[in-house]
């Protein structure tokens, strides 16, 4: 783990660097505005309260469920020992995103060896993604270390089969549903992978431990939305809208749009997630061959792009090659083509590795999963690029191995 650790520690000297030294976007309006905003009222005591969705900073503040918990409550507890500034945010932000690196190179050096974990290290420490997010008061880091925690966890629980582990292992994937809802749909992906290509296959009750306790951890925030709201809300109220919007093609959302405001007028802000699911599912019906055209462009969407909503590099190619700023369109350029040459090498990388692993070790399966679910879930949903972000270790770990296999034939073919 000694090799581990230095690469944590470059990785964090290249966070640390970008969030002290570059200049950083202020809050503006948006996601970032809610969660920090969410973030501070916990931290003066007044609760989980704040404004209503797509309403202007300065609105009034009501009981919330729009957001999952864990997010504003780790935001209010660095508040709470620091203050309110943003710069502790990031540096704790550049820790975990750092750690990522430490937390996945014993599982990938058990699944592939040394050679590929070193290589996935390395390109974790210096994907471009990984480092600007640490920047931005956005739920992607925390979520890309949870998950790599809880693919820690399992794969230590399936090889000891300790049920401290197995509890472990569903606590953790309980608190990542609560700071991003769509990670539910892991819970029965890793349980079945577990059964299905671990040995020995005895595993069923510690199996069955780990996602009972991951319920019950997400359980504790669905009893209290039930209490506060007096109906059935597992983590938060917007899967419904989250889905119309995907029927219509919207890359961001237009509140002021007139089929919009009439699914919520007159209906409690809780209770949106009907109206909108309805209306998803008429139109899915109505049209499903222009919602699989929407959905097969929600690939690229996502998956390609030069993350370079950065400060310097946010405007498009054209704004950019139009005002002059060359070496700026050149950066966007190089960008682009470094995170799609790594998704492409993901993408092979991972397809080699379940196949040439067999039937047998399930660690490669549990990399993959989450890269698998996350981008089947948004693929049919919302898309946007940073939602990649999550899953880019992962992805990184299996671009990893198509390296390390690339250059093991080339050193063939010349020796």
């Amino acid at each position: 783990m000694r090799e581990a650790w230095a690469l944590f520690a470059i990785a964090l000297a290249l966070r640390l660097g970008y969030v002290l030294l570059y200049p950083q976007f202020p809050l503006g309006s948006d996601d970032a505005f809610t969660y920090d905003h969410f973030a501070w009222n916990l931290a003066s005591g007044k609760g989980f309260v704040g404004p209503l969705l797509h309403e202007p900073p300065g609105s009034p503040d009501f009981p919330q469920a729009s957001i999952g918990p864990i997010y504003p409550g780790f935001l209010a507890l660095i508040y709470l020992m620091f203050g309110h500034s943003l710069v502790p945010v990031r540096i704790v932000q550049a820790l975990l995103g750092a750690l990522i690196i430490v937390v996945l190179y014993g599982t990938v050096r058990d699944a592939f060896g040394r050679e590929i974990a070193r290589c996935a290290g390395v390109l974790i420490a210096l994907y471009p993604a990984l480092i600007v997010n640490t920047g931005v008061v956005l739920t992607e880091i925390l979520t890309a270390f949870l998950l790599s925690v809880v693919v820690w966890v399992l794969a230590r629980a399936v090889r000891s089969e300790a049920r401290w582990l197995w509890g472990a292992a569903g606590v953790t994937m309980g608190v990542a549903v609560l700071h991003r809802q769509e990670t539910l749909a892991l819970v029965p992906v890793f349980a079945a992978l577990i059964i299905w290509r671990a040995r020995p296959r005895h595993l069923g009750p510690r199996v069955a431990l780990f996602a009972v306790i991951a319920i019950l951890t997400v359980g504790v925030w669905t009893v209290r939305n039930y209490v506060v709201f007096r109906t059935f809300i597992p983590v938060t109220y917007r899967g419904g809208e989250g889905l119309w919007i995907s029927t219509k093609g919207w890359m961001e959302w237009h509140t002021d749009d007139p089929e919009f405001q009439s699914l919520v007028r007159g209906v409690k802000y809780y209770e949106q997630d009907g109206p909108f699911r309805r209306a998803a599912l008429r139109n899915i019906v109505n049209d499903p061959v222009r919602y699989l055209t929407l959905s097969v462009k929600r690939i690229p969407q996502m998956w390609v792009g030069s993350h370079s909503t950065v400060v310097g590099l946010s405007r498009s190619f054209s704004d950019y090659y139009t005002s002059g700023y060359y070496a700026r369109v050149a950066a966007k350029a190089a960008l682009l083509l470094a995170n799609t040459w790594l998704v492409l090498a993901g993408v092979w990388g991972l397809v080699v590795a379940l196949r040439t692993t067999g039937g047998a070790p399930v660690v490669p399966a549990l990399l993959a999963a989450p890269i698998i679910v996350i981008a089947i879930i948004h693929v049919f949903l919302y898309a946007t690029q940073r939602y990649t972000v999550p899953v880019m270790p992962f992805v990184l770990v299996f671009a990893a191995v198509a390296l390390h296999g690339s250059t093991n034939r080339i050193l063939r073919c010349y020796s």
